[in-house]
């Protein structure tokens, strides 16, 4: 199902630059950011499921589902989910 926003331009921007800076495309950031709104009804492994499959690491779920770090990542192995990254950019002399 494709589902269409009409948003002003600096909402674009706004809600790019909050995906942005958690390594997210737009897509990814509201895909998550809607079903984590609903996801209070799911079981904490599905919550999981649904956060991971968006890009959040192990630390950004413990701290959305007030959990531990351990117990995010006892439930992503039950999953079969490998961990994921924070991509972090690393500074040279020429991106400073």
């Amino acid at each position: 199902m494709k589902v269409t926003l009409d948003l002003e331009a600096a909402d674009v921007w706004f809600l790019e630059t909050k995906a942005e800076a958690r390594g997210m495309t737009l897509q990814q950031w509201i895909r998550g950011t809607v079903l984590s709104q609903f996801s209070r009804q799911l079981s904490t492994r599905d919550r999981i499921a649904i956060l991971h499959r968006n890009g959040a690491t192990d630390g950004e779920m413990s701290l959305r589902l007030q959990i531990s770090r351990g117990r995010v990542a006892e439930l992503r192995r039950e999953l079969h989910l490998k961990p994921n990254k924070q991509q972090h950019q690393i500074q040279t002399k020429e991106t400073k």
